[in-house]
């Protein structure tokens, strides 16, 4: 929130924030938009695919999902990791891990024919290694072999 504060002040913005579910977002409640950013939030929801059916509908242009990766041992097959406890970064509040074809399917079925991704693999080895250095997280147990990805959505 400080960081949306300090832009919003910084641009001289009229931007209001808005604390809602994303389930309960539509375009009578917030309008609509010629971009959406939906970052970090797609694998710590219960429904994933009905929260992007949700932002479609108030996404005139363009969808940005950026969210952690699974690696499939078939990359050629749309799969999706369950996560019913702690078993990702000892987080219970992450349910799912899309490989990148599932992630990039489940945005062009929600309404965005066109898709681009970029996969950062290295993300999540380099954030855990700072994060270890300033004491702020104990070292991982096992390494996942996942990563973060980032899907352009465009309609």
């Amino acid at each position: 929130m400080d960081g949306f504060l300090t832009a919003r002040e910084v641009l001289s913005s009229r931007v209001e924030c808005q604390v809602i579910d994303v389930f309960d977002i539509s375009p009578a409640t917030v309008g609509t938009f010629d971009v959406t950013l939906f970052l970090g939030v797609f694998y710590h929801l219960r429904n994933p695919l009905l929260a992007l059916d949700m932002l479609a509908a108030v996404t005139r242009e363009l969808i940005i999902v950026e969210s952690h990766v699974t690696r499939a041992e078939d990359e050629d097959v749309p799969l999706m990791r369950f996560y019913q406890g702690a078993e990702l970064d000892g987080d219970p509040t992450n349910w799912w891990g899309p490989n990148l074809l599932c992630l990039a399917q489940m945005v062009r079925s929600a309404g965005f024919p066109r898709v681009e991704v970029k996969c950062y693999p290295e993300f999540r080895t380099r954030r855990k290694r700072l994060l270890q250095r300033l004491g702020l997280r104990k070292p991982p147990r096992k390494r996942l072999p996942d990563s973060r990805a980032v899907v352009f959505g465009y309609k």
